[in-house]
């Protein structure tokens, strides 16, 4: 299971990079993936929501989909 679970990390981390995400995009989108909303991702990164939002927006956007349940599918 450990190791399935690196072999996602890995996967996950190359394909942010093939999708030219800054680091605070990929930052928001493990948030995504792990199911927290813009409010929990704000407070733990000391972000506004609003930011939070336009980072995320960034992300579907620079990834081809349409919103947080396509960005988890894709994975």
């Amino acid at each position: 299971a450990e190791g399935a679970l690196a072999g996602l990390g890995r996967a996950i981390d190359q394909q942010f990079a093939a999708w030219g995400l800054t680091p605070t995009e990929a930052e928001v989108a493990l948030f995504l993936l792990k199911g927290l909303g813009h409010k929990q991702i704000a407070g733990a990164t000391g972000r506004s929501e609003r930011t939070v939002r336009q980072h995320a927006v960034a992300v579907y956007h620079k990834a081809g989909v349409g919103g947080r349940a396509e960005l988890a599918a894709y994975f």
